[in-house]
């Protein structure tokens, strides 16, 4: 590897972020470039979304944010049902689907799914899509990441039996 072609990683925290994660929680890691694409860190409160009046879970809350017909976002919507709806909901983890596609189905049973505008959208960064966000009960962001895939789907199970293992007040 060249000095060219060195990349570095960063571990995207706000600033001044008061959140403690719970023992467990894996550490989000993104490149320079991407945590630029970033408006939003671990410790910050995830922005309120307009139109959309989410309903937090008691213990945490995972929010997909979709704006693509790809197999990332498609994958994703299927795995927030599969993954945190149905074997989690009872636990008090609520999902929500941000949902940016035209003409996107009615969510899946237990899936809170509202119309994400640009402007919302915006809000939480540019560029790399799907993503999904890990908050506490009371709206701290304690995880995300900037894609859905293998890695992404096992830092959240990871995430949230740390969370269910630890409730933070």
């Amino acid at each position: 590897m060249t000095a060219k072609t060195l990349l570095f990683f960063v571990v995207l925290t706000a600033a001044g972020a008061s959140a403690v994660a719970p023992t467990g929680m894996p550490p989000v890691l993104l490149s320079g470039q991407h945590s630029a694409m970033c408006n939003v860190a671990v410790g910050d409160v995830f922005p309120a979304v307009s139109g959309a009046p989410m309903k937090p879970g008691d213990v945490a809350t995972v929010v997909a944010v979709v704006n693509g017909a790809g197999w990332m976002s498609r994958q994703l919507v299927v795995d927030l049902t599969n993954d945190v709806a149905q074997p989690l909901g009872g636990k008090g983890v609520a999902a929500v689907l941000l949902d940016a596609r035209p003409g996107g189905k009615p969510a899946d049973p237990g899936v809170q799914r509202f119309t994400l505008t640009a402007e919302a959208q915006s809000q939480l960064g540019t560029g790399r899509w799907p993503r999904v966000y890990l908050l506490d009960s009371n709206g701290r962001i304690l995880w995300f990441d900037i894609e859905w895939g293998i890695s992404s789907r096992r830092d959240l199970h990871s995430a949230l039996g740390a969370v269910l293992a630890d409730p933070q007040p």
